[in-house]
């Protein structure tokens, strides 16, 4: 390519790539920019390879099951190109990490949760690092560049908070389709790409949307919020330390204390066991979850507890139950703020449960 060359690829050879995530959106950009001849990429993820992630997750392999994601895509990696140079953070992107962005030119987001995705958001604007953004639900999924200059909008200019945490599904809850990954993740490295051979230079910032359903494409221009929390020139969030106290309310390991009830959100799998004849069990998984796998209980569904609210006791002790917790907990939250103060997450979920206390249960 004219436009690329041998300067080209010596920028790609020089460049320093964060990404943070190695699930659906994180393989292939991996694997595209490792293949384009990126110098170094920084891998960030804390989890497990998971049977269930293979269907969209295209960097692992059944090989990889139980092992770690950063030290599996460190395989696959080093095998497609070994003159790749990688830097391993076993994490999640929270604030004890979050100053590796200072390290690198750019930052590719493929984060599962709002937390980690406000804090790099916010992180790329005090260290003016551009981010390249992708998310997907179900069926569709969109792209941006955001913080590219000092002139573009962030992440925040476009959505100024994250939802209710109630309000947020996850995989388990909302399910994604398996291919749909892949074309967003590409396009992510796509952008990513661009930037480094300064092939955007004339690109205005926009949100790409895909529907996987009718292949259909759209493009929305963004601008940059006057007004803007984090950005702007009257901006309120003005280091990671004022993020992190914004974002609190979404941290994951900071969620066993309601501080708005002073009451307890969450118990063990092991003492509701103990106790669980002085609960009433609400599963609030999805239909389809409940008959793969349950230990009775009356299923309502996260969406719809508000619907029941008016048929519970805000006198019993209620154990909330999902898969790993996370929807537990939100409906934990819900349930306590409209006074329900009895109400209490089964930490870790039914596969918790099938690991401490019943072994023949399914886990998925």
């Amino acid at each position: 390519l004219d436009n690329v060359g041998i300067q080209g690829q010596l920028k790609l050879k020089n460049a320093k790539v964060l990404i943070v995530g190695l699930g659906g959106l994180g393989s292939p950009s991996a694997l595209y920019l490792a293949a384009a001849g990126v110098g170094l990429l920084g891998l960030i993820d804390d989890d497990e390879v998971d049977l269930s992630n293979l269907q969209r997750q295209i960097i692992h392999d059944n090989n990889h099951i139980g092992k770690l994601k950063i030290d599996s895509a460190k395989s696959r990696l080093e095998q497609l190109n070994p003159n790749v140079k990688l830097k391993l953070y076993q994490s999640r992107l929270d604030e004890s990490f979050i100053h590796l962005i200072k390290d690198y030119d750019l930052v590719l987001d493929g984060s599962d949760n709002f937390y980690s995705r406000y804090l790099i958001n916010d992180a790329c604007v005090f260290w003016q690092k551009p981010l390249i953004h992708a998310s997907i639900f179900q069926f569709s999924g969109q792209v941006a560049i955001f913080n590219q200059n000092q002139k573009a909008p962030c992440y925040r200019c476009l959505y100024p908070n994250p939802p209710a945490p109630h309000l947020i599904p996850n995989c388990a809850q909302a399910g994604v389709f398996g291919s749909l990954t892949g074309i967003i993740g590409s396009l992510q490295a796509n952008e990513a790409i661009k930037y480094i051979l300064k092939l955007n230079q004339d690109q205005k910032a926009q949100m790409l949307c895909f529907n996987a359903l009718n292949n259909g494409f759209k493009k929305f221009g963004l601008v940059k919020e006057k007004n803007c929390k984090v950005c702007s020139q009257n901006a309120e969030i003005k280091s990671i330390k004022d993020s992190v106290k914004n974002l609190a309310l979404y941290q994951n390991n900071n969620c066993n204390f309601n501080a708005n009830k002073g009451a307890m959100m969450e118990i063990s799998v092991q003492e509701y066991y103990e106790n669980k004849d002085n609960y009433k069990l609400i599963d609030v998984r999805r239909d389809e979850e409940y008959q793969l796998v349950n230990i009775g209980g009356e299923l309502i569904t996260l969406d719809k507890l508000q619907d029941y609210f008016d048929q519970l006791n805000k006198e019993d002790n209620i154990a909330l139950l999902c898969r790993s917790g996370q929807r537990s907990l939100a409906a934990a939250k819900l349930l306590q703020d409209h006074g329900f103060a009895k109400a209490v997450s089964i930490r870790g979920g039914i596969n918790a449960y099938a690991d401490e206390i019943d072994r023949s249960l399914t886990k998925y």
